[in-house]
């Protein structure tokens, strides 16, 4: 049976399209199939991240010693992590496995 598949499109910064672009070459798949891919697999219970990124991406969930300064973040930095903290936890997901 044929799975139904839903037109969907979605506007991403150029630097993160060139590195899904490249990993999906790198995987021998279009780069369709790359994102869908990384998108299930985000949603799998195998999906993890690193201590480093859960204390950087969720705060409330780590101890504020394990936070890097606000002083070590440029601004584009601190305006990347908090745009991160505003989206909804599925694309928090979803968005560390198209980084990932």
């Amino acid at each position: 049976m044929r799975l139904e598949k839903h037109r969907f499109v979605v506007r991403i910064p150029i630097p993160v399209h060139q590195r899904v672009s490249n990993a999906a070459r790198q995987h021998r798949r279009s780069i369709n199939a790359e994102i869908v891919t990384r998108l299930e697999h985000s949603f799998s219970a195998d999906c993890t991240c690193s201590a480093a990124a859960r204390c950087a991406l969720y705060p409330d969930a780590a101890p504020h010693s394990e936070l890097p300064s606000k002083s070590a973040l440029s601004a584009a930095e601190t305006w990347v992590v908090n745009a991160y903290r505003r989206l909804p936890q599925t694309k928090r997901h979803a968005l560390l496995a198209l980084l990932g």
